[in-house]
């Protein structure tokens, strides 16, 4: 955490790493489930057995949109060192300290609570793109949302790998805002690896 810029180098790092990493994740899931004589049988064990990428042009714009996403995220992973080094963002470099209830690491406590900010942060960022049944000046903010930002994840009728980050841009930047909270609150920096864990979980 010394660094004194953002240096090209570790971007790289970061981005190249993330990227091989969503690669090798659901490239590997989709190969098993799609492309190999495996996948006939394993297909057969969906609820939905209609292969989505049938139709020309679904997987390529699954794959631009997830990788997109993953874009953004390293972003804000970048971001988020470069406060930390920067000291312009507090956080707690021991993972045992400070105590509190006498015993209880705080960095433990938080690790344990992220997951229900994770989940809350989702529900309600998925909750503000579907509509409301009531307008804010005339205007339902959610259909709004739904029609031109949310829908665009609700074209991959049948979900494979690469559907889970398959959105809208904007619509990335809601989700990820979920790593944002290490801006509030002074957190071991595995808080911020937990919080933004989400672009797998939602695989």
């Amino acid at each position: 955490m010394r660094a004194h810029g953002l240096s090209l180098r570790p971007v790289a790092i970061i981005v190249g790493f993330n990227l091989a990493a969503m690669l090798c994740t659901y490239e590997t899931w989709h190969v098993l489930l799609y492309s190999r004589p495996p996948s006939s049988s394993i297909r057969e064990r969906k609820f939905n057995k209609e292969d989505q990428y049938g139709p020309p042009g679904n997987l390529l714009r699954e794959r631009l949109l997830t990788t997109a996403g993953w874009l953004q995220s390293s972003a804000f992973q970048c971001a988020m060192m470069w406060l930390w080094s920067q000291g312009r963002v507090a956080y707690l470099p021991d993972f045992f300290q400070p105590k509190v209830l006498g015993c209880v690491p705080l960095p433990l406590l938080q690790v344990a609570a992220v997951t229900y900010w994770r989940e809350l942060h989702f529900y309600w960022c998925h909750r503000f793109m579907h509509p409301w049944g009531w307008s804010l000046c005339g205007v339902d903010i959610g259909a709004f949302m739904y029609k031109h930002v949310h829908k665009v994840h609700h074209r991959s009728k049948n979900p494979g790998p690469w559907s889970g980050l398959s959105m809208h841009p904007v619509e990335h930047l809601l989700y990820y805002s979920v790593t944002l909270l290490p801006l509030l609150l002074s957190c071991t920096l595995c808080i911020f690896s937990t919080a933004s864990s989400t672009r797998i979980s939602r695989l």
